[in-house]
Parts: C-alpha cells; sequence; structure tokens
C-alpha cells in the first residue's frame, strides 16, 4: 500500500485476520456478536483501514478515500424473510464495485 500511494496509484484490498498484527480493533469474537452492518474504522495519513460486519467481518485497506463515508445497501434478513437498508462504507461498495472476477 506504501508504494502504490508513493508511486501516485490508488489501491484497495481486503485484508486477512492473521495479517493485522498491531492493529487496535475489537477482538473477532466479540464483534461476531455486533449487528450487521456495524463499523471500525482507523486513518493513518493516507490510509485508511475500515473493518465491517455483514454476514462475515470484511477488513479493507484503501487509500482511494480521503474520509471515512457510508452508503445504504440493502441485505436479505432470512428472519424476516425481507430486506433489510443497512449502513456500508463506501470503500467496501468501491471494492466490490470495481474487483476482476
Amino acid at each position: 500500500m506504501d508504494e502504490m500511494t508513493k508511486r501516485g496509484y490508488g489501491s484497495s484490498g481486503t485484508m486477512r485476520q492473521n495479517r493485522l498484527f498491531d492493529v487496535p480493533f475489537t477482538p473477532l469474537n466479540a464483534s461476531m456478536k455486533l449487528p450487521r452492518g456495524t463499523s471500525e474504522v482507523l486513518c493513518q495519513g493516507e490510509k485508511l483501514l475500515v473493518r465491517w460486519k455483514d454476514n462475515n467481518i470484511v477488513t479493507v485497506a484503501t487509500n482511494m478515500d480521503e474520509k471515512y463515508t457510508e452508503t445504504s445497501v440493502k441485505r436479505w434478513n432470512r428472519h424476516r424473510r425481507a430486506f433489510d437498508n443497512v449502513q456500508q462504507p463506501k470503500c467496501i461498495s468501491q471494492y466490490n464495485e470495481h474487483m476482476v472476477r
């Protein structure tokens, strides 16, 4: 990420939990008990690190967003058998939109 920032490229990507050594996020077992749509944000210079709870925990690192913003997305609630509106970090929706499949 640092090298891409130095070269002037925007980059965004997911991170595995075992690669987050000294990041002060809530422990995984406590995060899994939080409601869907909960997020945590860390900023360091031009880098943004976001953890969001959907069906599972998703962690994204990006240098493309200068500030943290959220958008509303629809997610299926199997208990109510209907869609719920959930807040999603904008960097995660951008990652999903531009991800190569």
